[in-house]
């Protein structure tokens, strides 16, 4: 969570299912904050098909 109360998740790569696991495990705080930020620069590809199931 940064200072202003938004949510901040990086995604470095979608070739397993940890970013999808780490998304998950902070989805309560997410809920709660005022905006969210999903970082995916320099991220190298990968089974996107995973994460965007959640969107």
């Amino acid at each position: 969570m940064l200072d202003n109360g938004v949510a901040y998740i990086r995604i470095e790569h979608f070739t397993d299912d940890s970013g999808l696991k780490a998304f998950e495990a902070a989805l309560p705080q997410i809920l709660k904050a005022r905006g969210l930020v999903i970082d995916m620069r320099r991220n190298g590809g990968g089974a996107t098909a995973t994460l965007a199931t959640r969107f």
